[in-house]
């Protein structure tokens, strides 16, 4: 469990850190066509300032990482899923929480306080599936559908982001 909660530390500092360590120009510049787009508590909300990654696992080289990470324009919101894989390579296709290490979070900054999101798995689970239609050296595009992230705090606090699609700028 301790690896597991590392691995999605871990993938969502490194992600962080790169969004808010590029973040240099205000959101609609030329980012390529670049967004993550998610309905989030049944209203749609776009961010271009966002980022995925794909490759083999740091500390596991018999693993695959897949990782997107987004945040608002004003930094106070982020957002992201990590998928992990066994083996050397990850294809286009569509994976399930139910098999498949996939965890995700989301963070919401309010008068100095963040709060925490992940995913639940207590009564009702939470449960995403991740599709990837295009895999790229620059660049990686899909879709995903889901039901809602909890407050790491407060169980009865939770977020409904129910499904969102991505064409992302590969860091790695």
């Amino acid at each position: 469990m301790r690896k597991i909660v590392l691995f999605a530390l871990a993938t969502i500092s490194i992600l962080t850190f790169v969004l808010t360590g590029c973040k240099k120009e205000p959101d609609n510049t030329d980012n390529a066509g670049y967004y993550l787009k998610f309905k989030m508590n049944g209203s749609w909300v776009l961010w271009t300032n966002a980022v995925a990654e794909l490759g083999a696992d740091l500390d596991d080289a018999n693993k695959t990482n897949f990782a997107f990470q987004g945040a608002s324009g004003d930094m106070r919101e982020s957002f992201g899923i990590s998928l992990q894989v066994d083996g050397t390579s990850l294809t286009e296709g569509t994976y399930s929480s139910d098999n498949y290490f996939m965890p995700g979070g989301y963070s919401i900054t309010r008068n100095g306080s963040t709060s925490w999101y992940d995913l639940s798995d207590r009564e009702p689970v939470s449960k995403y599936y991740l599709t990837l239609t295009t895999i790229e050296p620059g660049a990686i595009k899909g879709s995903f559908t889901g039901n809602f992230f909890v407050n790491m705090e407060d169980e009865n606090d939770k977020v409904a982001i129910t499904e969102g699609e991505f064409y992302l700028k590969r860091i790695r």
